[in-house]
């Protein structure tokens, strides 16, 4: 039973080498150049294929340039472009292939680049790039866009021995107890380490709690767990000398002092208002800020759903959700008012499987959530605004007034409702005067 348990933990290694000694056979055939200079495309073709000849467990097989491919099988349709030149593939002995364009963008100094990584087998597309960059830096991310498309083999697993011994886990309750393995003083806990397999004896010394013994038995490669409430030592209470306490004498206690007139009235509602505005003008910064990202997330939504709909166009015919035979443009112009419109979150259903739909999203909601925060930053700038006004207004006003204020008669009279601050017995009071 032993050599059997040994010799089913080689399969794991034996298997792990035996895929990793196959390379999948890849072509990359000459990227399409349009409305770009000839030199930039096969700039790009090259470094895809010096990337393809170092990447493990990868294959490169010679191939043609696109253009020529498709002419020579009449692949005019773009939609059903894959489909078309996959018999090319087959003819060169490719399980998969490269396809793509080199095309001018819309912004100055940047080149719209387009790869697609084809299934022979199927004519099915599995993988894209679509991205715009400059175009200095096409050979720089080529390594990176051929990684994206075909990822390299695994390495083989390495080779673990079989465990011989488990893991001891000790816990108490307070921590910091000594733990002691078979006589042997370990460090306090929580402890963790390394234990052979077998019976161990785990004791718990603590100063003012009662000494904890376990007996436990560790299994080979599986961990134990060692759980201790310690119990306190009920200490003796100590005897307490019986002090008699003096008696109050009311006479030293001093009177309350009386209450003084605040001597710069108004100065506390002004500091209050200058405050308050200056959060006010931070929350208007923050608010500015926040409102621009939301502008430029808008701009990146609208920017991934026209790519969506390109990537829908070239999706061809496939099978939705729901069972039903379509093609990607069918489903563009059924949800014409979600790509024409001013459309949700909520992508429609039953969509071809491309990628950019999480994109789209992921963009749209983070651009929805920095507009709420911007509503609620105005919203507290206005609040704010008018509490620092207000306060400034009332601390002037006294500051101004403090002079012309009349002296308490015994007739009562209204005055202004403003605050006062006074200091007394030590400490500082607010009130509002009448």
């Amino acid at each position: 039973m032993r050599k059997l348990s040994r010799a089913l933990w080689l399969v794991p290694l034996l298997l792990g080498w035996a895929g990793s000694a196959r390379a999948d056979a890849v072509a990359v055939f000459g990227v399409e150049a349009v409305d770009v200079p000839e030199a930039q495309a096969n700039q790009l073709t090259e470094a895809l294929r010096e990337k393809a000849k170092t990447t493990p467990g990868v294959r490169l097989v010679p191939s043609k340039d696109f253009v020529e491919v498709k002419m020579l099988y009449g692949c005019m349709d773009p939609q059903a472009v894959a489909a078309c030149v996959a018999p090319a593939g087959k003819s060169i002995g490719a399980e998969k292939m490269v396809i793509g364009s080199l095309s001018a963008a819309k912004r100055k100094k940047k080149v719209h680049v387009t790869l697609k990584l084809v299934d022979v087998a199927t004519g099915q597309v599995v993988k894209f790039v679509d991205e715009e960059v400059a175009a200095i830096d096409l050979g720089s991310d080529a390594g990176r866009w051929f990684a994206a498309l075909v990822p390299a083999s695994a390495p083989p697993p390495p080779v673990v021995p079989p465990p011989t011994d488990g893991q001891l886990f000790v816990t108490s309750e307070p921590a910091g107890a000594n733990v002691y393995l078979d006589g042997r003083l370990q460090s306090p806990t929580p402890y963790e380490s390394s234990a052979k397999a077998g019976k161990h004896t785990v004791e718990l010394v603590k100063d003012g709690f009662q000494k904890e013994t376990r007996e436990i038995a560790v299994r080979a490669g599986e961990p134990t767990r060692v759980d201790v409430t310690l119990t306190p030592i009920k200490p003796k209470p100590p005897e307490v000398a019986q002090v008699k306490k003096p008696e109050e004498r009311k006479d030293l206690v001093p009177p309350p002092l009386p209450p003084q007139a605040n001597e710069h009235p108004g100065r506390t509602a002004m500091i209050v208002g200058s405050v308050v505005l200056a959060v006010a003008l931070l929350d208007g910064g923050i608010a500015i800020y926040t409102f621009k990202h939301y502008s430029d997330l808008q701009d990146t939504a609208h920017g991934r759903l026209d790519t969506l709909r390109s990537n829908a166009y070239a999706a061809g015919t496939y099978t939705a959700d729901n069972g039903m035979t379509m093609t990607g443009q069918q489903w563009v112009d059924g949800n014409s008012g979600f790509f024409r419109g001013s459309p949700s979150c909520d992508v429609p259903a039953h969509g071809p499987p491309v990628q950019g739909f999480s994109a789209f999203v992921d963009a749209c909601k983070e651009g929805e959530r920095y507009a709420t925060i911007t509503t609620v930053l105005d919203i507290g700038l206005g609040v704010l605004a008018a509490i620092g006004v207000t306060s400034l207004g009332v601390g002037l006003y006294q500051s101004t007034h403090a002079a012309e204020r009349p002296k308490a008669t015994l007739a009562p009279r209204l005055r202004l409702l403003s605050p006062v601050v006074t200091r007394s017995g030590g400490g500082l009071s607010a009130a509002f005067e009448f």
